[in-house]
């Protein structure tokens, strides 16, 4: 549910193949799938409001309420965001913690998209295609050589294990070259350039579990680049773009509405992590990236940290997944054992 504005949602059923919603205000109702969800559209910018009345079949008088960046069971019906979950914000409030309704949302999103992809129904915007293929070129990704570039570098070189340290690596090198693939333009390739490299500061041993307020890695990784970055002098909004592209990264779908940044980042870790997207990306220049990093015992390493996240924070994104999905193959493209030197 995306909410802006007064509204009044009128549901003339509880159940059944249609809903009638009654909407007061500029704003209009995108879809109502008759299961007791609906979904509104705002303007950017605006503050996530609405207030309701809810009139349901078994239901003796109509429900009222409202909400303002939450979610809740009204009179039975489930209402939820599931569009909030991984941004900034969602992430100060609640710590990158799954609330119960969060939870089922994202496993009917999940089991949605299991069976369009059964069908070959609901893949992405971008497929592959000759063009795209074609666009792909190693030769023009530049590794930035800003101040907060190397010192990210060393951050990271310091604090996580060489298997983790090269994933983060890849993550960016995957990530440029779906663009390329995609055409599209990551304006800010330094701070991508950086997201790419912290974006698993939270499972380094200095970060992880040790901020009281964050509830899951990414979240946790995210404050602790954000701190980082204040040490180099960044602004608050450019500091905000790193940290939200971290905390979205662990989002199952994340189209371009967030942003090429946040939509590559979590694309390249995707990349590398499950092989999403690994076909758009010609063998030639796979094999290129893997010899320049390769993958030092990661598949091993990182389930074992992905483990500990899960067990430490089941209520987390990766505690869902690892207890509800069946993910296949993990780690497809970070098997390849090789010298651990890499090639800048």
């Amino acid at each position: 549910m995306q909410v802006a504005g007064p509204y009044e949602v009128a549901f003339l059923e509880q159940s059944g193949a249609d809903m009638t919603n009654h909407v007061h205000g500029e704003h209009r109702v995108i879809r109502g799938d008759g299961c007791g969800s609906f979904a509104i559209a705002y303007p950017a910018g605006n503050e996530r409001h609405c207030t309701f009345l809810v009139t349901g079949a078994d239901m003796a008088t109509p429900a009222a309420g409202s909400l303002t960046n939450e979610i809740g069971f009204i009179g039975g019906l489930f209402m939820t965001n599931l569009e909030d979950i991984g941004t900034l914000g969602w992430s100060k409030r609640t710590g990158g913690e799954l609330s119960r309704s969060e939870r089922e949302g994202l496993l009917k999103q999940a089991l949605n998209a299991q069976v369009l992809a059964a069908k070959g129904e609901g893949l992405a915007d971008f497929r592959v295609t000759e063009a795209g293929l074609a666009r792909v070129d190693s030769g023009k990704i530049r590794i930035p050589d800003s101040r907060t570039a190397r010192e990210s570098e060393r951050l990271m070189d310091e604090l996580g294990q060489p298997s983790l340290v090269n994933h983060c690596y890849r993550t960016y090198w995957w990530g440029c070259l779906l663009a390329q693939h995609d055409a599209i333009v990551i304006e800010d390739e330094e701070a991508f350039y950086i997201a790419s490299l912290l974006h698993d500061l939270g499972l380094t041993e200095r970060h992880f579990c040790c901020n009281a307020e964050a509830h899951c890695f990414a979240v946790e990784g995210a404050f602790a680049a954000d701190e980082f970055l204040a040490t180099q002098g960044w602004e608050q909004t450019r500091r905000d773009v790193v940290a939200e592209a971290i905390t979205l990264h662990l989002n199952m779908m994340l189209d371009l509405t967030h942003g090429p940044l946040a939509h590559y980042l979590s694309a390249g870790a995707k990349c590398d992590v499950v092989g999403a997207r690994s076909t758009d990306i010609p063998p030639t220049t796979i094999e290129e990236v893997l010899r320049r990093y390769p993958g030092l015992r990661f598949a091993d390493e990182f389930a074992a940290l992905l483990g500990a996240e899960a067990q430490a924070r089941p209520h987390s994104r990766i505690g869902f997944v690892l207890s509800n999905l069946s993910l296949g193959e993990l780690f497809p493209l970070g098997k390849l054992e090789g010298d651990p030197k890499r090639m800048k």
